[in-house]
């Protein structure tokens, strides 16, 4: 799987700086907040930061390939543990866009992302633990798979140069690492962020 991942990384980064080198591209900054969970946890906040860069590949319409890179940061909470987990991901996203006034562009987006985690950690409180309990760990030296795939749904308004996005993620793998437990960790995550394209 670790592979897999950095064969992923590696066409994907290929690929956007061979579109970079043509026009109509627009590249931006994201910063923003995240509502995101694991398994049956309980929903945490986090931040998110991103590069992305959109290139218009059909130019008799208004469509749109987007990538990037973004530090995002989410977790979960529940049952004693509280995670912490931060993830480099790399989005895949196709965006059709709506000019509904003057300087005001409406776009839904649909894609891939893939995200490789960087660090993080874990608590856990006193209890039935085994020898987790009352400590502190790092989060994908034990506990989550470093490597995650999955999909994400969006909704992005722009003004002038200004964006206003919302969306929602959800993770394809299980991300369980820890063998004595049967929990199956598929990741969620709900976004809001705010932008600006250059």
């Amino acid at each position: 799987m670790k592979k897999f991942c950095l064969v992923l990384v590696g066409l994907m980064l290929f690929v956007g700086s061979a579109m970079a080198q043509n026009e109509k591209n627009i590249f931006g900054v994201r910063a923003g907040m995240n509502l995101a969970w694991m398994g049956e946890s309980d929903a945490t906040p986090g931040f998110r930061v991103a590069g992305t860069f959109e290139h218009r590949f059909v130019n008799s319409l208004p469509l749109y390939l987007e990538t990037g890179l973004e530090f995002s940061q989410k977790g979960g909470e529940g049952a004693g543990i509280q995670a912490n987990a931060w993830y480099l991901q790399i989005p895949v996203m196709v965006n059709y866009k709506f000019n509904i006034a003057n300087k005001v562009t409406l776009y839904p987006s649909a894609g891939l992302f893939l995200g490789v985690g960087l660090g993080g950690s874990t608590k856990f409180a006193d209890g039935d633990w085994h020898d987790f309990s009352g400590n502190k760990i790092d989060t994908f030296g034990n506990l989550a798979k470093r490597c995650e795939v999955g999909m994400r749904l969006a909704g992005t308004a722009v003004w002038k140069q200004f964006t206003f996005g919302l969306g929602f993620e959800f993770g394809f793998n299980n991300i369980n690492k820890y063998g004595d437990w049967d929990e199956d960790f598929r990741s969620g995550n709900f976004f809001l962020q705010v932008g600006y394209n250059f």
